[in-house]
């Protein structure tokens, strides 16, 4: 292989193997080191022949240079990867929402990905939303994202800070307003639950509410979020699709 073509497909493995330990899923403890390597590896493969000749550098003797590339091809897959990522937490962070108001707050269950404790229904939403990511073939958008970068950015272009403020304010934008539509109902249920036996209370003083009101909230819960199910899997599918659409709209 010419030296200009392993420069290359160095600077293509960069970006791919920075994108894969950042990305959702895949990025996470739960995959081993070698899965990664060997799937950045099969994926640089691929994509190598997409890739433009890098003109800045042409011979090995240029270490200071060719480090910058490789720093700035590190800064692009942490900063794609990192934002699919934090657009998919929406899945996650509205799971929380609706735990803590079914009143699952103190039920929480160690995350095997960050191995930090979060509620029964987080984990579940962040289930869901891994079946419904290969499901819909989120796995072929990821790697058709890489491919568009390949064309759109080429390797060795620097990113500047106005991009990355860019992309990573509009991630977590989104991020944050999703999981608030998609906890929404169910917040508003619970709201209603509350609402009810605050005016029963009232009414009733007899009435004891913390014993009544837990099991009614969890019940309810339980009931409004099976009912929710068929919305929370057409909105994680939906989810899936934005970041690859996320993906393929940046860089520009």
């Amino acid at each position: 292989m010419p030296i200009a073509d392993a420069m290359r497909f160095v600077l293509v493995l960069v970006r791919v193997g920075t994108m894969l330990t950042f990305v959702p899923f895949f990025g996470g403890k739960v995959v081993p080191g070698v899965v990664k390597t060997l799937t950045a590896v099969a994926l640089s493969f691929v994509l190598f022949p997409f890739a433009e000749e890098v003109p800045a550098i042409r011979h090995w003797e240029e270490p200071l240079r060719m480090c910058l590339l490789v720093a700035g091809e590190v800064v692009f897959g942490a900063v794609m990867g990192f934002s699919a990522r934090l657009i998919f937490k929406a899945m996650r962070s509205a799971g929380e929402l609706m735990g803590h108001q079914m009143g699952m707050a103190l039920a929480r269950a160690s995350d095997p990905v960050t191995g930090v404790g979060t509620t029964v229904v987080a984990n579940f939403c962040d289930a869901l939303g891994v079946l419904v990511f290969f499901t819909v073939g989120g796995h072929r958008l990821f790697i058709a994202a890489i491919h568009k970068s390949l064309q759109e950015w080429p390797l060795g272009q620097m990113l500047s800070a106005d991009f990355i403020r860019e992309i990573t304010v509009t991630a977590a934008a989104r991020s944050f307003t999703l999981a608030f539509e998609f906890a929404a109902p169910l917040v508003v249920a619970m709201f209603s639950v509350a609402l009810i036996m605050a005016v029963l209370a009232r009414v009733v003083p007899e009435i004891n509410v913390l014993i009544v009101g837990f099991p009614l909230r969890v019940g309810g819960g339980l009931v409004g979020l099976t009912l929710l199910l068929p919305f929370l899997v057409q909105s994680a599918a939906g989810l899936c699709r934005m970041v690859g659409r996320f993906y393929q709209a940046y860089p520009r």
